[in-house]
Formats: structure tokens, sequence, C-alpha cells
């Protein structure tokens, strides 16, 4: 039985938040709550996942495990040679908010982007990013109606519309992402009053996509910005009026993107990959690309039916992804379906291993020749970025670009070229102007919190144990994450109290002996 405590928790997520808008809005004096966070509380960077992409990186955030153990490695995982999208169905360890409720303990988890289907935790969740259209969203399933009406129709993402409206109408796009963010936040301050609640997670995706899109609009992204202030002002209120603790995290960080390096199109440049041609391919030479096809389905209302079958299925996965020049899997030694470099194990035979290092030795030398620099910074073998059980489930290769570079998969670049400057998008979709980087952010504020600025950078796994330290519960052994003991008060709970855990491999091979033991 846990002790009983009285301080709550609550964590404001936002995704794809960096410093360095962070820095540049704060010392301009629009973002007052953020900087009464930073200059009260604690602060600093939280390293993401290798790749640093939405759903491995919250993922880690939430069990306190790396990717190769919790099991989603990226968006698309390799599960025995098929591939399929990372939903949590593919999750392999706890979250958080059941450890919490396995201790009797409610979490009320709003807009969770890795999650579909929701978790039956002990409380309330609702999921976000990974939702197929015109599924149930929220646990317990009663709910729904309420949160409707509460939101004005609750959003798990943004409208398809959005990425048609993006490059026609600034301001009705930005108006839509400004909708997105208080619909979450209106749904996370409603269940907070109403229901009982130990953590609160309301996480904002709104700030990953307007950064995507509207890079190149500063104005709307620090509009955006102050939006979520006045957001986070709220949950603030909300934090002293319950006693909580606040933690602010991002997933990863956020640059702009100048130049798109297209994998698939490189390995076919150095021979490694065939390509061939199927109805798709066909289609999209009549200009029948994925947007417009989604669009003309949502029009007949099969849109949601459609790709919620497609999802079943491994169909989807290279009709988004390899839909213009679909690649030959029987001939290819390599290919990309994630952020990274999968190996043909059965056309490279036993030189996979002399495969795999010829291929990152020419990925080190990829040159753009618009201005001849470097495109990749560094690069991986899966098992040095990741451990486990699951990092089969991960490419082989994984890389990091230099600044302004964006990976895609989509298999055909701009005539195709390796190096394009369509910004990753494909034919007929929205170019972005806005990537992903490594460097996340962190802050945290409450009655236990010393001002503090992180002296290293912590990883995003670093966050569970230390919200289940802050709630007197013992943590898993499993666990990767550290507890971040520094930011504490010395007078707090939480800075004296020792860090425990819970024995769960002393125990688990402890009951496997026992069982061993009968069988004999």
């Amino acid at each position: 039985m846990v002790e009983k405590t009285n301080r709550k928790v609550i964590l404001f997520g936002v995704d794809g938040a960096t410093w360095t808008l962070f820095n540049q809005f704060m010392a301009d004096g629009d973002l007052p709550n953020f900087e009464q966070v930073v200059k009260a509380g604690a602060h600093g960077t939280l390293m993401s996942t290798v790749p640093a992409v939405t759903v491995p990186s919250w993922t880690s955030m939430f069990t306190g495990c790396n990717p190769g153990k919790h099991g989603i490695t990226d968006f698309i995982l390799n599960i025995d040679g098929k591939f399929s999208f990372g939903t949590s169905n593919f999750r392999r360890v706890d979250t958080i908010w059941q450890i919490l409720g396995r201790n009797n303990l409610k979490s009320i988890v709003v807009n969770e982007p890795a999650t579909f289907p929701a978790d039956k935790i002990n409380g309330i969740m609702t999921t976000g990013l990974m939702t197929p259209p015109g599924s149930t969203y929220v646990h317990p399933q009663e709910l729904k109606p309420e949160l409707e009406r509460v939101a004005g129709g609750y959003w798990t993402d943004l409208p398809l519309d959005y990425y048609l409206t993006v490059n026609k109408d600034d301001n009705k796009a930005y108006s839509m992402i400004e909708e997105f963010a208080n619909k979450t936040s209106k749904v996370g301050l409603h269940l907070a009053r109403n229901y009982e609640w130990n953590a609160l997670a309301v996480i904002f995706v709104s700030t990953d996509k307007i950064q995507h899109t509207l890079w190149h609009k500063p104005e709307y992204i620090r509009k955006h910005y102050i939006q979520m202030d006045g957001l986070l002002k709220e949950y603030l209120d909300l934090a002293a009026k319950e006693d909580a603790n606040v933690l602010i995290t991002s997933d990863h960080g956020f640059g702009p993107l100048r130049q798109t390096f297209y994998i698939n199109s490189w390995l076919a440049h150095i021979g490694l990959q065939k390509r061939k041609t199927n109805f798709v391919a066909l289609a999209t030479k009549l200009g029948i690309t994925p947007t417009r096809l989604a669009m003309l389905l949502k029009k007949l209302h099969l849109y949601d039916f459609v790709l919620r079958s497609l999802i079943k299925s491994d169909i989807i996965v290279d009709a988004a992804f390899q839909y213009d020049r679909p690649i030959d899997m029987e001939k290819s030694i390599a290919f990309s379906k994630a952020e990274g470099i999968f190996i043909n194990r059965e056309v490279a035979g036993d030189r996979y291993e002399k495969t795999r290092q010829e291929i990152m030795t020419k990925l080190e030398r990829v040159i753009d020749e618009n201005n001849s620099s470097p495109v990749v910074m560094k690069v991986h073998k899966r098992e040095e970025v990741m451990s486990g059980q699951y990092i089969d489930r991960a490419p082989d290769i994984l890389f990091t670009l230099h600044d302004g570079y964006c990976p895609t998969y989509y298999s055909d670049g701009p005539n195709s070229e390796f190096i394009g400057d369509d910004k990753g998008g494909y034919k007929g979709g929205t170019a972005n102007t806005g990537i992903h980087r490594p460097e996340g952010i962190f802050m945290s504020y409450g009655p236990d919190v010393r001002n503090y600025r992180l002296e290293e950078a912590r990883t995003v796994w670093d966050i569970a144990p230390t919200i289940l330290h802050m709630m007197n519960i013992s943590i898993p052994s499993y666990m990767d994450g550290i507890v971040m003991k520094e930011i504490f008060t010395n007078s707090s709970t939480m800075a004296v109290r020792e860090i425990r855990k819970t024995g769960y491999e002393a125990s688990r091979i402890k009951n496997k002996l026992k069982s061993l033991k009968k069988d004999t």
C-alpha cells in the first residue's frame, strides 16, 4: 500500500516546443507565465529519442524506457517482416498512468499522442494523434457526449482540411490551430475541475503542427506561443489551488527546414534499391494524389470507414509512403519505411553486416551539391541508440541530419533527385517549412521545486521515474530513466526521500524459478 501523499502533479505537454523560440519570445516579454516558471522553477534541455519523432518520444516519456524496450520505435514498425503503424497496441511496458492506477491513484490524461485505443486506466484518458477518424477516443466511453459538448466537438488531431488550407489561407489555417489548442485545454480543465485526480497530463500537439507548416511565417508561430502562455496560466492557477507541482515538457525540439533528403531515392541512386510500377503509381501520374483522394472520400462520407479499414491492414503503409514509385522488396537490398534504413536480410544474406557498414560509410559522405554542405550529421547502428528485446522493430541504420535538412521515406524526390527543396511534401500534399530537432524543453514549478538550471541535458525517459518519485511510488527496476532529484528544494520530501525500486526484475526471476521448480 502506498503512503498517502497530498501533493498532486500536473504535466503540461507542448509537442515540439523549442528553447530557440522560448528564449526569443520571453526576452521580448511575450510569455510572462512561461517566464515565471523559468525564473522561479527548474528548467533545462530534454533530449528526444532517436529518431526524434512524436510516437516513440512520448511513449518513452510516459514509460521511462527507451524505444527498444517499450517497443514503439517509430511511426512505422517492422513486426516480423510486416510493417504496421506504431500504435500503442505494440507497446510492451506499462505507462506511469497504469502504474499509478495499481497504486490506487487516479490520472486524467488528455490528448495522448502515442496511444490508441485509450488505456483503461484508473481515471480518464483521451487519445490523440494516432486515433483513426471516427473511432472512440475516450475511456470511459460514456464520457464522450460530455467531452463533445465541452469542446464543441473534440479533436484528436487537426482536420484533414487544414493541410489543404494552410498553403492557401494562412489566417484560416491559423484559426484551426488556435481552435485545436483551445479544445484540448477546455477538456483538460473541465475534467480536472469535475473529476477526482492525483496526476493530470494535458498534451498540446498544435505547436508541432504549426511549426511544421508555418515556420516560415514567424508572426503566426509567435501568436500561437502567446496563446499557449495564456493557456498555461489557467493550469498554473489550477496548480496553485490544488497545491500541485507542474512539469512542462516537449517530446523534441524544432528548427527550420530548407532541404529534404529522400532516403529511398538515394538508395536507388547508389544501386541498392529497385522500383516497380503499380496502379497507385499510374493514378498518381493522372493527378490522383493521396490528399486529393482523401478529400474525395470525405465528400462521399467514406473517408473514416476506408481509413479505419486500411489501418487494420498493411496496405496503407505502402500506399501512404511508396505510392509514387513502389519499392520492389524482392530485389532491393535496402529501403526506408521509417526514419532510417532497413536492410533486406533475405537479399543481403551473409553480407548483412558488411552491407550495413558500407551504407553507413556512404551516408556520412552525402553532400548537398547546391551548397557543397554535408547532409548527415551522425550515423548509428540501431543497437547504439536503443536497447531491449524490440530493437528489431527499428531500422538497421538510424541517423540525424544537420540543421535545415529533413529525412523522408516518400519514395520519389523531385526529378528523381535525392536532395530536394520541396520541403518534404509529397506530390499534391503540404510542404513543410519546419522540422524536428532532438533538443526539447523541460520546465518544472511548484512548492517542491527549486530555482535551478539543469547543468546537463536529460532524456525524455527521465520524466516517468521523476513523476513516480514525486508521488511516492516505487520505480520499476526495468525503467531506463533516472529521477531528476536535483530539481527539488532541499527541504522537500522529494529531495529527502530515498529513491525506491520495485525489485521488478528480481521478483520476475524469482517467480520464474518457482514455476520451474514445480515442473521438476
